[in-house]
């Protein structure tokens, strides 16, 4: 039975998540001034690690190996939310 987990994220900072290994990415977008990711998981899949990198409108995109995800407005900034690959 597949289910929709959320990680709340921290903007400015690569961060490692630990999610089920069959999962989706869905969205991310800000909850309640949290910035949030939303991915559907089989939670009886063993664990495994996705790194989460996040950019602001401007800042150098580090090269290649990256799946976007979303862009999330926030006040005066903008995030730019990628999965490591």
């Amino acid at each position: 039975m597949r289910k929709i987990y959320k990680y709340p994220l921290s903007i400015g900072a690569v961060q490692m998540l630990e999610v089920p290994t069959d999962h989706k990415i869905l969205t991310a977008q800000l909850q309640q001034h949290t910035l949030t990711l939303w991915i559907e998981v089989d939670p009886d899949t063993p664990n495994t690690t996705i790194i989460i990198d996040i950019y602001g409108t401007g800042e150098t995109v580090a090269p290649n190996g990256r799946e976007y995800i979303a862009t999330v407005q926030q006040d005066q900034y903008v995030w730019h939310i990628y999965k490591i690959a």
